[in-house]
């Protein structure tokens, strides 16, 4: 019933800079500027600090079709944003660093881009509060090309049986299905690598 975040996408998608007044929170009001759904969201506070802990949390919500709120430190910013880009592919995502404050900056993009423009940079500063957009339900199927691609990415950092489960849970469809389409990948093998 609050139509204030598709206000903001169309001001965004317009060129226009949205910013908010000063409030408690820097959850909602990243949420607020961020242009991503507001009727449902989750606050999960800071991210875990070690890759593994990060991914296991990833996998643990990612079938939540909510948006996601998460607070990071500038230091792993990167490497959190190329973990969501393997855990949640296609989500948009917003990184709203510095808010009401001079500095205040929204980058908003797939996760690998604003990983790669951040990257690029000298050093990142400043609090910051990362939003992952809900699944988009479009009403296309998923695609062949979609599975393997997300497949690929989760085997390039986690065993068959957790990839399945991520992968399973990014797409809503069944943990079993992606395991045998990943055991079919590698050639039929029982392995767990």
């Amino acid at each position: 019933s609050d139509p204030g975040y598709r206000l903001v996408r169309e001001a965004v998608q317009m060129g226009i800079t949205v910013t908010a007044c000063p409030g408690p929170s820097a959850v909602l009001t990243g949420l607020a500027l961020s242009g991503l759904p507001t009727n449902h969201f989750a606050f999960f506070g800071f991210m875990p600090h070690k890759a593994g802990e990060r991914k296991t949390l990833f996998a643990e919500i990612a079938s939540l079709r909510s948006t996601l709120i998460f607070f990071e430190s500038p230091h792993r910013i990167v490497g959190t944003l190329r973990d969501v880009a393997m855990v949640f592919p296609g989500r948009e995502i917003v990184v709203a660093r510095e808010l009401t404050k001079l500095h205040e900056e929204i980058l908003r993009g797939p996760a690998d881009e604003i990983a790669a423009a951040l990257a690029g940079r000298p050093a990142v500063k400043g609090e910051i509060t990362l939003l992952i957009g809900p699944p988009v339900d479009d009403g296309t199927a998923v695609t062949d090309a979609d599975l393997t691609s997300a497949i690929i990415k989760a085997l390039e950092t986690m065993p068959a049986s957790k990839a399945a489960t991520s992968v399973a849970r990014c797409f809503g469809l069944g943990k079993k299905d992606i395991y045998n389409r990943i055991l079919a990948m590698k050639g039929g093998g029982d392995d767990e690598t």
